[in-house]
C-alpha cells in the first residue's frame, strides 16, 4: 500500500460508530496502521484483494473476538470489511508509547 493511501477514509462500524482515518503511523507486511479521529483508537488496514493479507486479517479478527478483556492486552473495539475498496479494518486501542519492543528499547537495562 502506498503511504497514506487511506487518509480521510470514513469507516462505519456495525455498532454505529464512525471513524475517519488520519495519518499513517506504521506499515507492515500485511497491514498499515492509521491514527483516527478518536485519539484512543487506531485502525489497522488490510488489503483484502491480496489473499495472504486477507487471511491474516480474518485470523486476527477471529483471535481478537475470542479474547477476554485483560489489562495487558490491547483493547479490540471491532472490525469491518469495506468491500467497495477491498480493505479490512481492525479498530484497536492506541498505544502511544509504541510496541512492547519499542518500550523495551527505551527502558534502561539493569
Amino acid at each position: 500500500m502506498k503511504a497514506n493511501s487511506y487518509k480521510n477514509l470514513k469507516v462505519q462500524f456495525k455498532g454505529g460508530e464512525e471513524i475517519i482515518l488520519k495519518n499513517e503511523l506504521a506499515k507492515g507486511a500485511f497491514a498499515n496502521v492509521y491514527s483516527t479521529t478518536d485519539p484512543q483508537c487506531v485502525a489497522k488496514i488490510s488489503n483484502l484483494a491480496y489473499e495472504p493479507s486477507k487471511a491474516s486479517f480474518q485470523n486476527e479478527w477471529r483471535y481478537f473476538e475470542s479474547l477476554c478483556p485483560h489489562a495487558h492486552i490491547i483493547t479490540f473495539w471491532g472490525a469491518q470489511e469495506v468491500p467497495e475498496i477491498d480493505v479490512g479494518v481492525l479498530l484497536l486501542e492506541n498505544c502511544p508509547k509504541g510496541s512492547l519492543v519499542d518500550i523495551m528499547k527505551l527502558t534502561p537495562k539493569q
